[in-house]
């Protein structure tokens, strides 16, 4: 809405006037390519064990408090969100354990914190003034979650830890390594 140069306005919203994804964004697109079904769920997870031959499962964790939640509900200025942000600083250690799988398993996580999006981008750049032209394509770059990927061996449990410093959120997906059957 508006002038496209002036990335943040304080207004509700999964991408920017430019285009550029909010954190919201992300969580979007991550829990539309979800389908399966509903193992656990709790105020700041959610357990999904994934339809297909994978026989995966989707962690989904989040970290807020109140004062945040409060901030996805209306217009604000970006100084006020940034205070919020700023003075939230809560540490969050949640622990999951898959019992059962046998086997080598690939983890992937996708991560997205208040330093990796476009809130922390243009704090770095004082919230440049409307007369600055922000270089949109820096913004897309500074403002995608990390990936992290690697395996995992299970015998009869596979353990999983996401630890939070202040507001962030990760998708995780735990696969099955399937084994290729050759014929000789």
């Amino acid at each position: 809405r508006g002038n496209a140069d002036m990335l943040l306005k304080g207004m509700q919203g999964v991408l920017t006037s430019a285009g550029v994804p909010k954190p919201s964004y992300y969580g979007h697109v991550a829990l539309s390519m979800l389908q399966g079904s509903l193992l656990t769920w709790g105020k700041y997870y959610s357990v999904v064990k994934l339809n297909g031959e994978s026989q995966g499962y989707a962690f989904i964790a989040f970290h807020f408090n109140d004062e945040i939640q409060q901030l996805c509900g209306r217009d604000t200025t970006i100084h006020e969100t940034y205070d919020v942000l700023k003075r939230f600083n809560d540490e969050l250690d949640i622990n999951f354990s898959l019992r059962g799988l046998n086997g080598e398993y690939v983890v992937t996580r996708y991560g997205i914190d208040s330093h990796n999006n476009v809130f922390d981008y243009m704090a770095k750049l004082d919230f440049a003034n409307p007369g600055n032209k922000v270089d949109v394509k820096s913004a897309l770059l500074y403002s995608v979650p990390t990936v992290e990927i690697y395996k995992e061996n299970a015998t009869r449990e596979l353990g999983l830890n996401i630890s939070f410093h202040g507001a962030a959120a990760q998708f995780v997906v735990v696969s099955k390594v399937m084994k290729e059957v050759t014929s000789e």
